[in-house]
């Protein structure tokens, strides 16, 4: 298995892209489409992960009563 980690979110992405072309395309032997699927699952959860790493990060800006600036995490707002 492939270590993702250092990929971009939008490098991972274009990779899945390329691979759904080649699967789509069909011109690929039966062995050669299960590595491009087994690789496209191990793309997918690296994006996943980054999503939910950044959704994690997201920090809202918001105006209290008193017209006061603060920051919340994204999870903390209802």
């Amino acid at each position: 298995m492939v270590n993702y980690n250092e990929l971009k979110f939008e490098e991972a992405i274009n990779e899945l892209d390329n691979i759904i072309e080649k699967l789509e395309n069909g011109d690929i032997t039966i062995d050669s489409a299960l590595d491009e699927f087994k690789k496209g699952i191990d793309l997918y959860k690296h994006c996943y992960k980054k999503i939910e790493e950044t959704e994690g990060k997201i920090r809202l800006i918001l105006e209290d009563s008193d017209k006061n600036i603060k920051e919340t995490d994204f999870e903390n707002v209802e």
